[in-house]
């Protein structure tokens, strides 16, 4: 029993420390959380992280509060994801409430604007990190299909203005079919 409270206080306590410095999107907390739970805790292997960080893309809401849930529930079941889940948004509902009784001081402060703009110089930094690291995991497992895919679903959303619905149950139709097709190569060799 107290190896499974260890974990949730890891949990809780990694997730809201991470949630502390995210400003600026949920996309900034992921490197921080690749840093957290696959290189110092060892918790996630790396590609195993990649396909936690597509599933949390794709539901809706904060792709970082996303993440963390499924983290948790990984490591830990559903205790373990409603630990990383209050983890996560208690810092928020923290600032919240501290900025909700000092509105009006900052409200057209100058130096809190500042601040503000040096955040955001901050997390473009940062989400051109994940960009780039990202982008170099995805192009490594790239397969043959990808590519095309890829660039069809560009074309398809900004050049023919389709529906990303429809681009997306399209894309989900393809890769039934390929898993399908993939399965049957397996079974004749």
């Amino acid at each position: 029993m107290d190896k499974k409270i260890q974990t949730y206080k890891k949990l809780f306590s990694s997730s809201f420390y991470i949630s502390i410095f995210i400003i600026g999107g949920g996309y900034v907390a992921i490197p921080l959380l690749q840093k957290r739970f696959v290189e110092e805790l060892g918790w996630i292997e790396k590609d195993e992280m990649s396909d936690l960080i597509a599933i949390s893309q794709s539901s809706p809401g904060s792709v970082a509060v996303n993440t963390v849930i499924a983290i948790g529930y990984k490591i830990a079941g559903f205790s373990g994801a409603l630990c990383a889940l209050i983890g996560s948004v208690l810092p928020s509902l923290i600032l919240i409430m501290i900025i909700q009784r000092c509105y009006e001081l900052f409200i057209g402060n100058e130096y809190i604007g500042a601040l503000f703009k040096g955040m955001n110089c901050a997390v473009a930094a940062i989400m051109v990190d994940v960009v780039l690291t990202m982008g170099k995991e995805s192009i490594k497992s790239l397969k043959y299909f990808s590519l095309p895919l890829m660039i069809g679903t560009f074309v398809l959303v900004y050049i023919f203005n389709i529906n990303p619905a429809f681009v997306v149950i399209g894309c989900i139709i393809i890769g039934i079919l390929v898993g399908i097709i993939a399965n049957k190569n397996k079974e004749v060799k």
